[in-house]
């Protein structure tokens, strides 16, 4: 999982032992490197990387060809094992030659992940493969669930070698606000964590069996990602090949902004200063509505009439922006929900 679109199998065994050299592109590093690592953890004996090409026994070349038609796809690769204990994978771009990658490592026999090795076998064959979509994705709900940084990076490899190239992360929502933002630290100092308090606190109750009191082990109702292990997250997605996908929350599914807002406005009103104090708050006191969320809340929607809400969207996108610039990846999509939002 996933086939590829053509495999052409021989049924001839070759033999491969240590050491084994990987021969790159310069513009292929990140794929070398990642094989490499890969390779250490199953194989005894040295593995090394070299730019250049071989053909030689014993040895790995990740070749960028672009005069191959079968493989002028933005992801697609060939994968050929020949008989003189050869590996050759092919790509017109580095995408297509990490999913030759992943591929590779899917050959290889289950026991060397058990029992490491200086020698394993493999069948001489021939893959041709591509992606029937180009949107492949997961989505992971860390608001409701949080989820450590390491985590993170965990479903990462496994995505990866799935050849997932999006991953959808669900930031902020109703229990929880998960990512720092920069001059408005309310968000998680109030929203990322969950304790036992009066419905009208500032802060955000119990659930999903989150318990009574923040941060308890084994439980995932707290924590929040600080901006650095935002970009770690972003930086480590893009060496596997998968674009990162935030998503925050809006007009619906929005308590822990809005708890989180209330407690800087009022901080701000003590000290006098009315102006910081609306600068960014979510909610009308005067608003008269009345409803009820699929979660049973009611007081989880943004007042969008308010022009401080759009200062609030400002502010967080553009520090989102700001954290993909620095990654030096491009910042194309935007979640914003936009569901549940009740009659009333």
């Amino acid at each position: 999982v996933p086939s590829p679109v053509s495999i052409s199998k021989t049924g001839n065994i070759v033999s491969f032992s240590t050491p084994l050299n990987i021969y790159y592109d310069p513009k292929t590093e990140n794929e070398a490197v990642h094989l490499k690592n890969m390779l250490e953890n199953i194989l005894k004996g040295d593995i090394m990387i070299m730019q250049g090409q071989s053909n030689e026994t014993n040895a790995i070349d990740l070749v960028l060809d672009f005069s191959d038609n079968s493989i002028a796809y933005d992801e697609a690769y060939k994968l050929v094992i020949d008989k003189n204990a050869n590996i050759r994978i092919t790509a017109s771009t580095n995408k297509g030659l990490f999913y030759g990658v992943q591929s590779l490592l899917g050959l290889l026999p289950v026991e060397l992940f058990l029992n490491p090795s200086d020698n394993f076998q493999l069948e001489v064959l021939t893959i041709n493969d591509k992606p029937r979509f180009g949107y492949r994705g997961v989505h992971i709900d860390v608001a409701r669930n949080f989820q450590s940084k390491e985590m993170v990076f965990k479903i990462i490899d496994i995505l990866a070698f799935y050849k997932i190239n999006t991953l959808h992360i669900h930031l902020t929502d109703d229990e929880g606000w998960r990512l720092e933002i920069p001059g408005l630290p309310e968000l998680t100092e109030v929203g990322s964590f969950r304790v036992h308090t009066e419905k009208d606190a500032n802060a955000v109750h119990p659930s999903y069996g989150s318990g009574p009191f923040a941060h308890s082990p084994g439980k995932s109702g707290s924590g929040f990602y600080t901006r650095g292990d935002f970009l770690e997250i972003l930086k480590y997605a893009a060496k596997h090949h998968i674009r990162i996908i935030p998503e925050v929350n809006f007009p619906g599914h929005a308590r822990a902004a809005i708890k989180a807002m209330e407690t800087r406005y009022q901080e701000y009103l003590k000290s006098g200063n009315e102006v910081a104090a609306n600068e960014f708050r979510l909610i009308d006191p005067e608003d008269t509505s009345e409803y009820i969320s699929a979660q049973l809340f009611d007081d989880n929607v943004v007042n969008i009439a308010l022009e401080s809400v759009y200062n609030f969207i400002d502010k967080v996108i553009g520090e989102i922006a700001n954290m993909y610039i620095e990654a030096e990846l491009p910042f194309k999509i935007l979640h914003i929900g936009g569901d549940e939002v009740a009659n009333g």
